[in-house]
C-alpha cells in the first residue's frame, strides 16, 4: 500500500429547493431532488461508498457544501440555515 494520502475533493452537489429558504428561485446542482427525503437518501449513499473507500486508503473528502449559497441549493444547511437539510437520525 502506498504511503500517500487519499483524499476526495469534492463530492456531492445534489440539490433539492426548501421554499421559502433561498435567496434564488432556480440553482445549480449534478443531480436535483423533488423532496428532502429523496435527497437526504441519495446523500446518505454516496457518504456511504464514500466510506467504504476507507478499507482502499481514503484519508478524507470534502463534501460539498455545507450551506446553500445564491446559485447553489446543494447545502447541507439552507441559505438562511435554519434548516438541516440532512436527517442524522438513525432509527
Amino acid at each position: 500500500m502506498t504511503q500517500r494520502a487519499f483524499v476526495l475533493s469534492e463530492f456531492g452537489g445534489l440539490t433539492c429547493a426548501i421554499a421559502g429558504h433561498s435567496a434564488l428561485r432556480e440553482a445549480y446542482g449534478y443531480a436535483v431532488y423533488a423532496s428532502l427525503p429523496e435527497r437526504q437518501q441519495a446523500v446518505q449513499e454516496i457518504l456511504q461508498h464514500a466510506k467504504m473507500r476507507g478499507n482502499q486508503g481514503l484519508t478524507g473528502f470534502v463534501y460539498t457544501q455545507l450551506t446553500d449559497v445564491e446559485g447553489e441549493l446543494n447545502g447541507l444547511l439552507t441559505y438562511d440555515r435554519r434548516i438541516h437539510k440532512l436527517n442524522t437520525v438513525r432509527e
